[in-house]
Order: C-alpha cells, then structure tokens, then sequence
C-alpha cells in the first residue's frame, strides 16, 4: 500500500466513475428499465470528481516546485490518456467506419484540441478534462508567484466569484478562466484537504459548507440537460445525492470513516481513469455494431472496457506513469543544470 494514497479516495474515485459509465450504457437499449431509471442520476459522478480532484491537487502542490507539479500532472493524466485516444480513434475507423483525421487525432492527443486547434473531441467525455487542467492552471500560478500560504485567501475569492456568476453574466474569458460553474467542487475538495491536514476549524467547515450550497445550485441549474425535466422529486433526489456525496466526503476528511488497508481500493483507483476514457465513444459503436439483445450486448461491451482498462491499469497506470514521471523529473532537472537555474520549491501552506 502506498503511503500518500487515501484508499476511501480510490472507492469515491472509482463509484464516481462507475456512476458516469452506468449512466452513458443504461441509455445505450432503447428498452428502458430499472437500471436506466436509476443511474439517470449517473451524471452526479462528474461534480465528485472534480471535488476529489480538489483535495488531491492540492495535496500534490503542497511544497513542489511549478516544474514538479507540471511534471506529476502530465505523467498522471497523458499515458493512459494517449493511449486511450488512439484506441478510440481505431474503433471509429474500423467499427464506425469514420475514421478520424490525423489532424484530429493529433489535435485531441494534447488533450486541448477545440481550444488549440478548433478541432472537435474525439470523445464528449474529454470536455472534463479540459476543465481539470483549467484548475490545475489556476494551481499551477499560485505556485509560481509563492501565494500557497494564501491559498485559503483564494479559494474563498474564487468561491465567491463562482457564486456571483450564477447571477451576472462575466465575460467569456473570464468565464473561461474562473469555470464558474465548477469553483464551488474544486474549492469544497481543497477545503476538505485543508480541513483533513490542517484542522477543521470554524472557518473552513462554514466555506466548505458554503460550497456544498453554491454546488447544489449549480446542480439544479444544469441537470435537466440530463435528466430532461425539472419536476420537484428530480430536483430534491439531486440536491440529496450532492448533499450525500459532500457529507461522506467531510466524514472522510474529519478522519471519522475509514476502509480497512486492502490493495482492492488501490485497483479500483487504477482502473477510473481508463474506464472513464473508454467507455463512451469507444464502447457504444462496437454496442452498436453488436447483434442480439441490447442489455445482453451492453454487459459484454463494459465487460470488454474493463478488461481493456485492467491492462492499462497493470501496465500504464502502475508502471508507465511512474517510469515517465521519473523522466520528466529527470530531464528538467539536466535541463536546469545546463542553464545554469534552480528552482526552489513551492512556499508551503501555513
């Protein structure tokens, strides 16, 4: 078991990633049924991840250089991510029988192909990304001007900023740049570290709690694109799972719930991320191009995604991240010392 790994965080990782796969493939039959029903509110998982994404990011920025913490994060999210995207750009050529242009693939390998080269997703889901590494250059700035011992200073401004864009339309780069609408979970899960590592005094159980409010708004505003209705039962069954998912995880910080020490939470962390990347596009054109009954097809195309994510997770996530990040390591430090520079590492919080 690795020491800097929180095994409730790999569970919560993987049941949010399990709620989005769930609610992409029980909508795949045309058939509807109790399955479908009930992970309708599969969508939920995204606002989890991006709060489980604030308390790790944070937890990795602490007193690491801006190149350290660039270098984690692309040996964390490229690998598998490369892989991923050229697995899926296959199954459109050759099950789709689209196959996607080099120009598009290329585009979509730096993860940053609308905003850098007007070209679309090869997935829907890489849109969550994009906003993952828009947090982690919000981080990535306080890191390089040495304001982490100010960090609560700004994530209660970028709290706040995100409330007041529920009400005033900002420009769209400021809109941008501030992701408004996602503040509220990538500020709760950095109050949740602070709160888990620093104590849980007044202040930051009221701003974690102010999130909770600000995230369950956001909720209401957004879910009837998923859920196509704004009945009063949908709303409160929304409103419920955030203030569920918010009150587990402030358990978890507080140290008051635990998983006993088993290496099954470490593969289940392992195993979300290629999941995530693969089921969607990927898994519904071979669903698709499948005979025989629909819900029988879907259990056999996720059986076919985990699979395929086991053996990213065995030898990606666990061997290649680790080997690739200690290159990056390694070659900025060689690149430092031929330029003759140091760089000193992040203030720490206080």
């Amino acid at each position: 078991m690795e020491r800097d790994r929180i095994p409730e965080l790999d569970l919560l990782r993987f049941t949010a990633a399990a709620s989005v796969v769930l609610f992409h493939t029980t909508h795949w039959p045309a058939q509807r049924n109790l399955l479908t029903s009930t992970f309708s509110y599969g969508f939920l998982g995204v606002p989890l991840f991006f709060m489980i994404s604030g308390f790790v990011i944070l937890m990795t920025a602490q007193s690491r250089s801006a190149i350290e913490f660039t270098n984690s994060r692309i040996a964390r999210l490229y690998p598998s991510f490369w892989i991923c995207v050229l697995l899926t750009s296959l199954v459109l050529a050759l099950v789709a029988h689209r196959p996607p242009s080099l120009a598009a693939i290329a585009a979509n390998l730096t993860m940053q192909p609308h905003m850098l080269f007007d070209e679309p997703y090869l997935d829907p889901v890489y849109w969550s990304l994009v906003v993952e590494m828009k947090f982690y250059a919000l981080m990535w700035v306080l890191i390089v001007t040495r304001q982490m011992k100010r960090i609560e200073l700004f994530l209660t401004l970028w709290l706040v900023l995100g409330a007041i864009g529920m009400f005033v339309t900002m420009p769209h780069w400021v809109h941008s740049l501030l992701i408004p609408m996602w503040a509220s979970l990538f500020t709760g899960g950095c109050f949740l570290y602070l709160i888990r590592s620093r104590g849980d005094t007044k202040r930051r159980l009221i701003t974690y709690g102010a999130s909770v409010v600000v995230s369950i708004d956001y909720a209401l505003h957004y879910q009837d694109v998923y859920l196509h209705t704004t009945a009063p039962v949908v709303e409160v069954t929304v409103a419920a799972i955030i203030l569920a998912m918010s009150a587990v995880f402030l358990l978890i910080a507080l140290r008051k719930w635990s998983l006993p020490r088993s290496r099954l939470w470490l593969w289940l962390g392992c195993l979300t991320y290629p999941i995530y990347l693969l089921h969607a596009e990927a898994g519904n054109h071979i669903w698709d191009v499948l005979g025989g009954d629909e819900w029988a097809r879907m259990w056999f195309v996720l059986g076919l995604v985990v699979l395929a994510s086991i053996v990213l997770a065995v030898f990606v996530e666990r061997r290649l991240c680790h080997a690739f990040h200690r290159a990056l390591d390694r070659g900025a430090q060689r690149l430092l010392e031929k330029l003759g520079l140091r760089e000193d590492r992040a203030t720490a919080m206080r």
